[in-house]
């Protein structure tokens, strides 16, 4: 059970991963995080956004590529991002 501080909180329907991962304009947010392990943050939205989306595989393209011109001058973050969405 979630603290009752964060009792509204709730998981997503597939149609809504769908929708707000088809533009990925989040990841400049999640990329803005502070008090969190953002590769390991980033890496879990983006497995978890490839399970909804059946392993399109044009998606891990899409989100790679979002991800190397938001942070591509920082390689052991991109480095750790994407082993970490291998596991």
């Amino acid at each position: 059970q979630p603290p009752r501080l964060h009792s509204f909180v709730h998981t997503c329907s597939p149609i809504e991963v769908r929708r707000l991962t088809s533009q990925l304009r989040f990841f400049r947010f999640l990329l803005s995080v502070e008090k969190a392990p953002r590769d390991e943050l980033i890496a879990g939205v983006i497995r978890a956004a490839y399970t909804v989306r059946d392993g399109e595989r044009s998606f891990l393209v899409h989100a790679g590529k979002e991800l190397v011109r938001l942070i591509g001058d920082d390689y052991e973050m991109l480095s750790s991002i994407l082993h970490r969405i291998q596991d």
